[in-house]
């Protein structure tokens, strides 16, 4: 956006937003506009976020002893999602406006409420189920001034927004980000749920157990206002608990969609901080921080193998060839945004023809890129199988087949398995393999992705050469390292 005025997934390309955290990238392109690291960019707005939600829990606290709001910093330092923004999500600054909506709540001002809701909508349009039955449940709570209050709503939120969504419509030509309609689009579990994501969002649960203790025991103790806490329980936990088991989340690096969920209970726990002895706060706190520390040891590991992982480094390899390339790929990012190839997101995260339907052989032919890159991951032992007919749904790996199927029957590619992390380099890899042995966790082998270069391609010969200089192997020459895994 910042270089060509479009929200576009390819540079001057078609409008498309892949880019859910509208705001958030809104904010990131002037940054970038004005000279800003983009990655610099969204870290300092991370670290004004953490900050931010550090000062609100410590004033939902009512103490005035700074060594509560250096508690409440280092709690929130101990939390997994912190590495989902050291990777550049919007985490913290999102679940900052869902806090500040929480605050005016309590302070029972509706107005900031209100604003701080319609921003919180903007940064990502998932914060309604947050902030719309916050909202609710205030107008119910204040009678009195219930047409005055929906005044506030209707002007300050309502119109704001319909006036947004009327733009996006128009400039899209989709209601919602792509992303909606491709993690909403699942076999489902009990008629409504992702089994995985409500796992996810159950594991959640049981490790704030503490705090959800301090919570209900609160409540038990108040006179008065339990029903402005039971409603804010609804709000922003119970509600979102469901959205988010009804979705498809992928890319949930550290547990980012279950922050806010996780903000939010630990504010509802701070406000009955004068209620109780303060130690017992303090140890519930701890203890959920302890049934993190696994999720948290994780969270470190996979962050800090990021500059052992080859795409980066292969991207910027492409940029620097002058055959100005076109690629089609199944995991958006670096790829295409270093390399500044036009780009088909097979996925359909940014591609719209793709966000509702599963991508064909003959879309493929018709396209017929210089390079298709898939993350099979164990898939690939589909290769030497005869049968790569697909049932039709769409899932990965029907993705992945049939974007081969296209390659290999429409065009004439030479298929390559390229690691994804440097691996002699990967002391993190090694490390973290040892320590799923330890757990009896099954190990995959070393993460490879097929990449396939059509032989007819002005870049073949300079995309094969950094491809091989990357660790890049013939199929056969892989297949016959990691049998032992592909015929299990």
């Amino acid at each position: 956006m910042a270089e060509s005025g479009i929200i576009s997934y390819n540079l001057y390309g078609n409008p498309s937003e892949g880019a859910t955290d509208f705001l958030w990238m809104l904010i990131l392109s002037i940054f970038y506009h004005i000279g800003f690291d983009t990655y610099l960019s969204a870290t300092f707005l991370s670290a004004l976020s953490l900050f931010g939600t550090a000062f609100i829990l410590f004033k939902i606290t009512d103490s005035d002893n700074i060594r509560v709001f250096l508690f409440i910093l280092v709690m929130l330092l101990g939390m997994p999602p912190i590495f989902s923004a050291v990777q550049g999500f919007s985490t913290l600054f999102f679940g900052f406006f869902i806090l500040l909506s929480i605050f005016f709540y309590l302070k029972g001002k509706l107005a900031p409420l209100v604003i701080s809701s319609l921003l919180t909508c903007l940064i990502r349009p998932d914060g309604i189920v947050f902030v719309a039955p916050l909202i609710a449940f205030f107008l119910v709570l204040d009678k009195e001034n219930i047409f005055k209050n929906i005044s506030y709503v209707v002007f300050l939120a309502i119109i704001p927004g319909l006036v947004y969504f009327f733009w996006r419509f128009q400039y899209f030509n989709n209601l919602f980000p792509l992303p909606f309609y491709v993690k909403s689009n699942f076999e489902r579990f009990a008629i409504l749920f992702n089994e995985a994501a409500l796992k996810t969002n159950l594991k959640l649960i049981v490790k704030l157990i503490p705090v959800m203790f301090i919570v209900f025991l609160g409540i038990n103790k108040l006179n008065a206002n339990k029903n402005k806490i039971y409603f804010l329980l609804v709000s922003t936990v119970f509600i979102p608990f469901l959205f988010y088991s009804a979705m498809n989340l992928e890319q949930n690096v550290a547990g980012r969609f279950q922050y806010p969920m996780a903000i939010s209970i630990i504010a509802i726990s701070l406000i009955f901080y004068n209620l109780f002895q303060v130690i017992w706060i303090y140890v519930a706190l701890l203890c959920s921080l302890m049934l993190m520390a696994p999720s948290y040891i994780n969270a470190t590991l996979d962050t800090i193998s990021i500059p052992y992982e080859n795409p980066i480094y292969i991207s910027k390899s492409l940029n620097r060839l002058q055959c100005n390339g076109t690629m089609m790929i199944t995991e958006a990012g670096r790829l295409p945004y270093y390399s500044k190839w036009q780009a088909i997101d097979l996925w359909g995260l940014n591609t719209p023809a793709l966000s509702k339907t599963l991508v064909s052989p003959q879309f493929v032919r018709d396209y017929n890129p210089d390079l298709i890159v898939l993350h099979s991951g164990e898939y690939s032992r589909f290769i030497n199988q005869d049968n790569l007919i697909t049932d039709g749904s769409k899932t990965w790996i029907n993705m992945v087949k049939n974007a081969y199927v296209g390659a290999a029957t429409y065009g004439d590619y030479q298929l390559f398995m390229v690691p994804f992390f440097q691996t002699e380099k990967c002391w993190v890899c090694q490390l973290k393999k040892r320590l799923k042995e330890l757990v009896n966790r099954n190990t995959e082998f070393d993460r490879y992705d097929m990449y396939m270069i059509r032989k007819d391609s002005l870049c073949f010969s300079g995309v094969k050469k950094i491809i091989l200089e990357h660790g890049a192997v013939d199929y056969q020459t892989y297949f016959d390292r990691k049998s032992h895994f592909i015929n299990r």
